[in-house]
């Protein structure tokens, strides 16, 4: 399970919180929003169950927890709403917390308290599958197309690469995790990295391939706040790394774990000297190495890099008027609103002239 008896107290404060948070979404809570942060108001985790709000406090402490995070999570239940209260702590509760949670049940307030033993207890009684059936997924017709394309890539023996070109809003995440989830639903499972160039991205990512992970498939996040060890980088199913850290890494001279397939997220950036350092270092999309697939929205690169160089032509290319013309995305509304220009002297302007500056009968001066 991504959470267990051996790995538990290995788990960094930040891993812990996520770790809860996907126990969260296979239990069946939907609406699930990390709020966690300096000003969070003494909450961690909001989600919706049973036409209830609730609201968890997750403590990655050393000592157990007092009466004053009990305090603090009671202020944050009136801040959000929330009409149960829970408190996950990792090494229990002071016993005084015990007496004030029968305190708070005889008076109508439901404080659930979860030590790490009970929090297991609820990993253990889950049923390794998905926490979203794969039938509920609406997988628009472009979108099937992109995954079966880089199904079948995969899977043809003579082909090592894959590039999915599709514009921002359009599903590209989807696509890469309904495609790891398709080829894993039958054995062996391939191990997956994926690469992105900044750590908050790697978060993302981390969370939007929940949904397509069964529970005993762990995910490691590798990157300048979360250092893995490497027993934990060569076992997980996902690897979600920023490409700093790689390139450290591989920089000091160190080994890279053996993976079957590498994402690179906003491949656009790939041209660049650290990821292609750390591409050869694995040797992605080379005979004998890992599959590599970039997705990314922006296939231009200033420096005139062609990411069909590193990744082949696309599989798939829906840009952003194909988007706008089936009604994939949203028509945007560009206005601007000026009220001190002469357009009628800009007619008379060209060349080196074309300057506010030089035409100061270009701009009106506002009376009064």
């Amino acid at each position: 399970m991504f959470i267990n008896r051996g790995n538990i107290d290995r788990l960094t404060w930040q891993a812990f919180e996520r770790a809860v948070s996907r126990l969260l979404i296979h239990e069946g809570y939907d609406g699930l929003r990390v709020v966690g942060q300096t000003s969070d108001g003494g909450a961690d985790v909001i989600a919706h169950r049973g036409s209830k709000r609730w609201l968890f406090q997750v403590k990655h402490w050393k000592a157990r927890v007092g009466p004053d995070v009990i305090d603090r999570t009671l202020q944050a239940m009136s801040l959000y709403r929330a009409q149960i209260p829970v408190v996950v702590a990792l090494n229990g509760f002071q016993d005084d917390v015990r007496e004030q949670q029968r305190a708070l049940l005889s008076s109508g307030i439901p404080l659930q308290l979860w030590d790490q033993y009970i929090l297991l207890q609820h990993v253990e009684n889950l049923v390794d599958t998905y926490p979203i059936s794969p039938d509920k997924f609406q997988v628009r017709d472009y979108q099937e197309e992109a995954i079966q394309s880089l199904v079948r890539a995969y899977l043809d023996r003579h082909v090592s690469k894959a590039l999915i070109v599709m514009a921002t809003g359009l599903g590209k995440t989807f696509v890469a995790a309904e495609s790891i989830r398709r080829l894993n639903s039958t054995p062996p499972t391939r191990r997956v990295l994926v690469l992105a160039h900044s750590n908050e991205l790697v978060y993302q990512l981390e969370r939007a391939f929940w949904p397509f992970l069964r529970a005993s498939q762990d995910t490691v996040v590798w990157n300048g706040h979360e250092r893995p060890d490497p027993t934990e980088l060569s076992q997980a199913s996902c690897v979600f790394a920023c490409l700093d850290s790689v390139y450290e890494r591989v920089n000091r001279g160190g080994d890279l774990p053996r993976f079957d397939i590498v994402l690179v997220d906003e491949c656009h950036h790939a041209g660049a000297m650290m990821y292609q350092k750390v591409l050869s270092e694995l040797r992605a999309g080379e005979s004998g190495g890992p599959f590599l697939a970039g997705l990314t929205a922006t296939p231009w690169r200033p420096d005139e890099v062609e990411l069909k160089d590193h990744f082949g032509e696309p599989l798939v290319c829906v840009d952003l008027v194909t988007g706008l013309k089936k009604g994939f995305l949203t028509n945007v509304d560009y206005r601007m609103y000026t009220d001190n220009i002469n357009w009628e002297s800009l007619t008379q302007l060209h060349g080196a002239a074309f300057s506010a500056s030089d035409q100061p009968d270009v701009i009106h001066t506002p009376v009064g």
